[in-house]
Order: C-alpha cells, then structure tokens, then sequence
C-alpha cells in the first residue's frame, strides 16, 4: 500500500500537516510521488526545480490553476537560491497571476527583501499594477512589510502613485491602517501630504478618520516643516530702503 493511501484510511488534518514531505518524498515507502515544479518551488527544493527544468526547459514559465508560476512561487516564500537557479534557466520576470500579481509583488507581499532586491535587479518593472491597480510597493505597505517598502523606495519606486479608483497613495494606506514606521519611511522617500484621494481627503484626514491621530499630527508637522524649509530656501532677502536710496537704480522683485 502507498504512503498516500495509508494517509488516506487514517486521515485526520493533523496527520496531514505532519506528514505532507513524507509523502511527496517517500519516506517510509517505496513509490514516493515526484514532486511538481511548483510545489518543489515553495519549498525551496532547488534540486527537484533543476530535474524538472532539465528536462522540459518550458516547465520555468508554465503556470498551474491559480495562474501561478513556479518563480512566483519561489519569489513568494523567498527562496533566493531557487528563484535565482529560475531566473538562470530563463523564467520570466512579467508573467502575472490571476489576480494580475507578479513575483516582485508577491515578495514585497511575503517581506523578502533579498528576493525583491535580485528580482528588481533582474529586471522586474517596478510600476507595473495588479487588477487592483497595485503596484508592488501597495502590497508591500498594505502587507505592513517595511523592509519591503524601503527597498523598493531605495530603488525609485513611485511613492506617490496612486491608485485610479479610490486616488488612494501609498501613504494614505499607510495612514489608515495606523503603520507609523512605515508612514515614516514614506514620508522620508518623499511622499506627498497635500494629495488628495477622490473624496478630497490628505494621508492627515485618512489617519485622523481611521482613528489615528498621532500619525495624523505626524504628518501634518512634516507638511509644515517641508513647507518652511521650501520658504526659507527660496525666499528673498529684503534690501533695505536706505540701502535702496543709495543704488543708482532702484531694483525690481524681477531682478531680486
């Protein structure tokens, strides 16, 4: 009898949870079940990836029911020695998922930043958005994933996209769901404070509705302290009148 059909007759969710490699890897028995691309991608299994791809060089870019690829995968659970062994057999960076996500969303989703540093140095296009019109930083500051955020801030994510339905930005999300760390790493990359969502609202009044109003004052004081340090940059000394009085010619703001 197989290892999947003793499961099968004394099968309980725990029994399941505590054996699930044990039957894709034979221990115990004789007929183990191979593993597929994608499982063995989840698990960072880099030998049973490289069997596969070896044989079927297309098995890289093939995707399963949920839209899934094995990079995606990979990606997610943050396997870097897997996903780069992808990458070096020709998976590609720009296939998406059913809900439209790429692998540089789903580990900014998962917080691997070393899988989102290769996968960004790979070529994945930072601006690219999911059915939700998400863009992989979204995911990440919605995920709560700040190192996430911060790498690809540090790459030039865009810290003020927003989204098209709600005009909501990445600090606004930040914001409502009460992340101060984040909202200052935002805040930090540039994000703006005076945009408005498409109720007319600032990232102030989304963190003041969601009942965070220390973040709100958090931004509202680094809208003010941008604003003055703008002013004092730009802002024109005064010549005084008796000095004015002394000039062969009298000076416009134009010349100032």
């Amino acid at each position: 009898m197989s290892r999947m059909a003793e499961l099968e007759e004394t099968w309980t969710e725990q029994s399941f949870y505590d054996n699930p490699l044990a039957v894709w890897l034979g221990e115990g028995g004789t007929n183990p079940l191979p593993l597929d691309i994608f499982t063995a991608a989840s698990i960072g299994c880099c030998q049973r990836v490289k069997d596969i791809i070896t044989e079927d060089k297309n098995a890289c870019n093939q995707k399963n029911i949920g839209g899934w690829t094995a990079l995606m995968y990979a990606a997610y659970y943050g396997h870097c020695d897997t996903v780069r062994l992808l990458l070096g057999h020709g998976a590609s960076l720009h296939l998406r998922n059913h809900q439209g996500c790429s692998a540089l969303m789903l580990a900014a989703v998962c917080g691997s930043e070393a899988a989102v540093e290769m996968l960004i140095k790979a070529g994945s296009i930072l601006e690219t958005r999911d059915c939700r019109e998400w863009t992989a930083l979204f995911h990440a500051v919605h995920a709560g994933q700040r190192g996430s955020v911060h790498t690809l801030l540090r790459h030039r994510a865009n810290a003020n996209a927003c989204e098209r339905e709600s005009g909501m930005t990445p600090l606004m999300h930040a914001a409502r769901l009460g992340d101060a760390g984040t909202v200052e790493v935002l805040l930090r990359a540039g994000a703006s404070t005076t945009l408005t969502n498409h109720q007319g609202h600032t990232a102030a009044r989304v963190a003041q509705d969601a009942g965070f109003p220390a973040i709100a004052a958090t931004i509202t004081q680094w809208a003010a302290q941008v604003f003055s340090d703008v002013y004092s940059f730009h802002k024109v000394p005064m010549v005084p009148a008796c000095w004015m009085d002394l000039l062969p010619w009298r000076p416009s703001w134009d010349t100032l």
